[in-house]
């Protein structure tokens, strides 16, 4: 991962991972739960601490969060890791391979993973015409065209087998004041009248690699696709 020189200004998400619009990453590392989970995640917890300004335990989930938008969820069988700055990136980048480390020791055998990435780009047009023009790209048989799959499904989201992977988009457009309903990224200042969200969803399992060194390559596979896809809804409306 490269570092950032401390003179600089923070870079935003969308800038770290060279991904325009992109304000929210949500990963997600499931396992078969076991009684112990509790001893591990606090285990973790307490190895991260210094990365949070504050943790809590209720009911078995250990929730941890920091002012860089950065926070993590452990329950039994899960880590959820919700990621809204360049920072809370790298340091979770940093947190997924400890996981995997104790995870291993624990002899888990499955631990599939869900990367979900969340857009937002602003429209100038009005929002029942931005409506109409989204809605007639969607329908067309032949979008996304700068990606190359194979569509499995489709009903205000789109199922596509990519190379062998599963991947979902959800598209639309929304208002301001429904920004929130559909993006969950909570650091937005400025809200547009209209604007389309597009969230990006891949699954991925050890099979895949080596499950925490294949994280950025899954990663980069996921930010392309939904680079392409922003990139081929900015051009239609130009």
């Amino acid at each position: 991962m490269g570092t950032q020189d401390e003179n600089e200004p923070p870079k935003r998400l969308d800038e770290r991972l060279q991904a325009p619009g992109l304000v929210f990453v949500a990963i997600g590392i499931h396992w078969r739960s076991r009684l112990s989970d509790l001893t591990m995640n606090t285990a973790l917890a307490e190895e991260w601490e210094t990365d949070f300004t504050s943790w809590d335990i209720t009911n078995r989930t250990i929730s941890l969060s920091n002012p860089t938008k950065h926070k993590v969820s452990l329950s039994d069988g899960t880590a959820r890791f919700l990621i809204e700055s360049a920072v809370g990136y790298d340091t979770a980048t940093g947190q997924i391979p400890r996981l995997y480390e104790h995870l291993r020791q624990s002899n888990r055998e499955e631990t599939p993973g869900l990367i979900e990435t969340q857009y937002l780009r602003p429209l100038t047009g009005s929002f029942p015409d931005s409506v109409r023009s989204l809605g007639s790209q969607l329908l067309n048989d032949g979008f996304p065209t700068s990606v190359d799959f194979t569509m499995t499904d489709f009903a205000y989201m789109m199922d596509m087998d990519v190379d062998g992977k599963w991947f979902q988009l959800n598209i639309g457009v929304v208002r301001a004041h429904e920004i929130h309903q559909r993006v969950r990224a909570r650091n937005l200042v400025h809200f547009p009248e209209v604007a389309t969200f597009c969230n990006v969803s891949h699954w991925w399992s050890v099979e895949e690699g080596q499950a925490e060194t294949s994280m950025e390559a899954v990663m980069n596979q996921t930010l392309d696709v939904g680079r392409r896809v922003i990139g081929e809804l900015e051009q239609a409306n130009e």
